[in-house]
């Protein structure tokens, strides 16, 4: 029976769930069931969320090309945080992931500025580097236009890194942002 490769052996009619099915788990083969397969199949995905909504605090970005992280989940009265697996800390506006894997990051920004003809771009970082697949830009016309800026991206993340949100804008001076609505949030897919 041992020389009998699985593609030649006979079919098996509808499983009950406590059938001995064959696994290698750190390269010892071993013993499992199809109910115990269902029930890993079955884990609940790992998650977080940061989000702010009515928030009216400034803050100021400087000059230049270098991203600032967006503190308006700490800030806002108005936020709010919601996790499973993953930790969603809105307090220190970032989520960390607690597994390793790819990740689904999207983030959405409806905010209002105190320039004309301001480009605003923004990013999700992970551990402080630029996950280059996530950038959103936006205009602001005049100071007082209300904008949203989005971004979608698959990182692949390690566990324990951060993810948070950055943003930066091209003009000479100092820009304040005022974030009134605002979701960061990611969901492991593999």
């Amino acid at each position: 029976m041992a020389d009998i490769k699985i593609s030649n052996l006979t079919a098996a009619s509808a499983l009950m769930g406590t059938e001995a099915i064959p696994v290698v788990q750190g390269g010892a083969t071993l013993r499992s069931s199809p109910d115990a397969l269902k029930t890993f199949l079955a884990a609940p995905t790992d998650y977080a969320a940061i989000y702010v909504y009515d928030g009216s605090t400034a803050q100021t970005i400087g000059t230049g090309s270098t991203p600032v992280k967006l503190t308006a989940f700490a800030a806002a009265a108005g936020a709010n945080s919601e996790s499973s697996g993953a930790v969603a800390d809105k307090d220190n506006s970032k989520i960390t992931v607690t597994r390793t894997g790819r990740y689904l990051v999207s983030y959405s920004i409806s905010y209002t500025g105190n320039g004309n003809n301001i480009t605003w771009e923004s990013y999700v970082f992970a551990n402080g580097v630029r996950a280059t697949d996530t950038g959103a830009m936006s205009k602001i016309g005049t100071g007082s236009d209300t904008q949203c800026i989005s971004g979608v991206g698959i990182v692949a993340l390690t566990a324990g890194q951060d993810l948070d949100l950055r943003i930066y804008h091209n003009n000479i001076g100092s820009q304040d942002i005022t974030v009134s609505h605002a979701s960061l949030v990611a969901v492991q897919i593999s």
